[in-house]
């Protein structure tokens, strides 16, 4: 765990960026294909942003799995997480497992052709955004919860980006006396609690960071929590950092 001085005192950093190539949701992808391949399933689909760390934690899951991945993303340009995801495929010679689409639409419209890409295929399943799929969050959980840091810490307050919210939702049980601020940098975030505060990032979701923090990161997600611990941080926070885009 980091330790960054600040001009209000020490953060601690929870950097998820050193273990897994493709972030915290890496954690639990692998077991979970796993056990969805045991039931049947041959190729696994998921919708979302060009930059999301999720979809390629999922994608090479399924390759060390030896089942296919088809990926569509919203954008125009492949991203860092994507162009790093085909290079290890390449690499390991499972570049026939990973199939990535680029959508220039919307979410709504990328979610509909997904179902449609599913629908005639009996053993193709369509993950949720954001994996937020009750199988998954059980295995994520396990997961963090046995993690030798997580087990000795006990943050008072904890800053945490949100897209799908999953993994709030997870960190929440399992340090039920934290407070989280949690930096909304897509989707409108709904939780009600009187242990969230939600700070709103002023870059659109697709827009890096125009502060950027002293360690490696995701610019368009993770990176904008920066800004608001250096106006609210205290001495003692902890920042929970998903993953990185290098």
């Amino acid at each position: 765990m980091e330790i960054l001085k600040t001009s209000f005192g020490e953060v601690k950093l929870i950097d998820d960026s050193k273990l897994y190539a493709f972030g915290t949701k890496q954690r639990a992808t692998i077991k979970y294909v796993e056990i969805l391949k045991h039931e049947g399933y041959t190729e696994f689909v998921y919708v979302g942003p060009v930059k999301a760390l999720g979809a390629f934690a999922l994608g090479y899951a399924c390759a060390i799995n030896n089942v296919y991945c088809k990926l569509f993303l919203i954008g125009t340009k492949m991203s860092l997480g994507g162009l790093k995801l085909l290079s290890i495929m390449r690499r390991m010679g499972r570049q026939k497992y990973i199939s990535i689409e680029l959508l220039k639409t919307d979410l709504y419209t990328a979610n509909t052709i997904g179902k449609e890409y599913v629908a005639d295929r009996d053993t193709c399943l369509l993950v949720p955004f954001g994996l937020e799929d009750q199988l998954y969050v059980d295995i994520l959980t396990e997961s963090l919860r046995n993690d030798q840091i997580v087990k000795q810490i006990n943050p008072k307050i904890m800053w945490i980006a949100s897209g799908s919210g999953v993994l709030l939702n997870i960190l929440m049980k399992i340090f039920p006396d934290t407070h989280f601020n949690v930096v909304q940098v897509g989707k409108k975030i709904t939780i009600s609690s009187d242990r969230v505060t939600i700070y709103i990032s002023p870059e659109r979701f697709m827009e890096s960071a125009k502060i950027l923090p002293p360690y490696d990161t995701v610019s368009n997600y993770d990176a904008k929590i920066w800004q608001f611990v250096m106006t609210h941080g205290k001495d003692g926070d902890y920042i929970w950092n998903v993953g990185t885009d290098k």
